[in-house]
């Protein structure tokens, strides 16, 4: 009997080439430090995403779900739409290779059409962070000291910090909790690779990463990390957010200036106050994706030493690109990567990938990067796996609602709780961050 697009074992050769393609060329395009050894690995990296989307998009036309591909093209439009407003704002010509960042969110697409699995995919995934990282932690000294020439990725920072090497850290916490996750590992590798991770967070000098990293290790440890904590964090993450967003209704507001004397924090509340005017000017649809740096400073009218970084200030950097809809979507995409549904999974491997998308989503308090940076695939990888199960909404299950790690045979009062609130049958198991999947659901 023929199997279905998308299950396990169905993808060809060919997929297995394409996927790895297109997860290396993001990871390039995140990482920015690979312009040191060749100058055109940025371009080419977009090049390469664009032509596997492309060919994904019409083959093979078999596998179209409305599902995948209305999604897709709104994307594609909206972000059209989106430059396009802004080159009239800005009066400016258009320069439709700005859109070439945004080229992750569109990858859930060939994920989804290749039939790869997602625990192949995230293990893909795992090897190519895990060179990348590697070669940031053993390179990092030389290519701040300037040995290998300029290079983008080197941050002035703050005066705490001083200059810094930019990481494109979503790929070393995902290397992190996929090691904790994947027993399947060797038990030194796992170690090694582990506090390889570690090292490149440390050396990256990210505080708010590492902190929300320490939170969620420690409660996966102590296996907390059932529904109700994750909404938990979504409720903090909804408080933080507006808190930013109060600016908008009371005068004078400004959340950073209690912190300014951190210098990261001073930075932001100089930004502040610049967002604000540019957000009430520019409510419902945002002043769209700018055609060059130097264009989008104009439109925000900031002083030649003050820009504006819409990645600096959480939740706003949506509503300065995208308004009011660029807002809705982020809190959309947060709470799918922070709050998911319960269901199958593909492997322990893919359970480290929901870790790091609670993370990626928890650290949207001071940066968007689900929506504004490459670490839109791991928003793409989940969604892949959940549209993979059947319908995106579905009852939330009560069996393991408050600890995700609960045994099977934990008091009889308990015991009859789950028996009344039980909905399914007892053949579809639902594997967990800590359990493996029921073989019978394979």
């Amino acid at each position: 009997m023929a199997r279905a697009p998308g299950r396990r074992g169905n993808a060809s050769l060919s997929s297995h080439v394409l996927i790895t393609a297109l997860l290396a060329a993001i990871l390039v395009q995140a990482a920015n430090i690979f312009d040191v050894f060749w100058p055109g690995a940025t371009y080419f990296a977009y090049l390469v995403q664009a032509l596997i989307f492309l060919i994904y998009l019409v083959f093979p036309m078999t596998r179209i779900r409305l599902a995948v591909m209305l999604p897709a093209f709104g994307t594609i439009l909206f972000l059209v739409i989106e430059h396009i407003r802004f080159c009239h704002i800005a009066e400016r010509p258009y320069n439709f290779n700005a859109l070439l960042f945004y080229l992750p969110l569109l990858s859930f697409v060939p994920l989804y059409k290749s039939g790869l699995p997602a625990s192949r995919i995230t293990s893909i995934l795992f090897v190519l962070s895990t060179i990348y990282v590697a070669v940031y932690v053993v390179a990092h000294d030389l290519i701040l000291s300037g040995g290998l020439g300029d290079n983008r990725a080197i941050r002035n920072g703050d005066f705490e910090r001083g200059a810094r090497l930019y990481l494109a850290a979503g790929f070393a916490t995902f290397m992190a909790f996929y090691t904790i996750t994947n027993r399947r590992m060797a038990f030194l590798l796992r170690v090694a690779i582990f506090a390889l991770a570690v090292a490149a967070v440390w050396l990256s000098g990210f505080r708010t990463l590492g902190s929300i990293f320490i939170v969620i290790m420690l409660l996966y440890s102590l296996r907390l990390l059932g529904t109700p904590t994750r909404i938990a964090l979504f409720g903090v993450f909804l408080a933080i957010s507006g808190g930013l967003l109060l600016g908008l209704i009371i005068p004078q507001w400004n959340p950073f200036q209690s912190m300014s004397s951190d210098g990261s924090a001073f930075a932001r509340a100089l930004e502040y106050d610049v967002a604000m005017k540019v957000i009430k000017e520019h409510l419902i649809l945002g002043v769209g994706i700018a055609s060059d740096f130097e264009a989008q400073q104009a439109v925000f009218r900031t002083r030649e030493y003050e820009p504006l970084y819409p990645t600096d200030l959480g939740i706003l950097g949506p509503f300065i690109h995208f308004g009011i809809v660029g807002v809705v979507a982020f809190l959309i995409i947060t709470y799918v990567c922070m709050v998911p549904m319960p269901g199958k999974n593909d492997g322990s491997g893919f359970r480290g990938l929901q870790l790091n998308g609670l993370l990626c989503g928890l650290m949207g308090v001071i940066s968007p990067s689900l929506l504004l940076d490459p670490n839109a695939l791991f928003l793409s990888i989940l969604l892949v796996a959940r549209l993979r199960e059947g319908p995106l909404v579905r009852p939330i299950r009560f069996e393991r609602v408050w600890f995700e790690a609960l045994p099977q045979r934990y008091g009889l009062a308990l015991a009859s709780l789950r028996s009344l609130f039980r909905r399914r049958s007892t053949h579809d198991q639902i594997a967990t961050h800590y359990s493996p999947p029921d073989s019978r659901s394979r």
